[in-house]
């Protein structure tokens, strides 16, 4: 079994229009939620894509 390092870690899948960004969250039961949305690339979005990661504590 591995050790669990982060509670809250995002992975990306970056395209030349689009970010698609997943968040996942694991509980001391061991149990992960995954909660994913898609950004696209321009500043404004990229924005909103930071302050996502921020209000999910990421």
């Amino acid at each position: 079994m591995m050790k669990l390092k982060y509670s809250i870690c995002c992975g990306l899948d970056v395209h030349k229009n689009v970010i698609v960004a997943t968040i996942v969250t694991t509980g001391k039961n061991g149990i992960s939620e995954y909660n994913q949305k898609s950004f696209s690339t321009i500043n404004s979005d990229i924005q909103r894509f930071h302050n996502w990661l921020i209000k999910n504590n990421c």
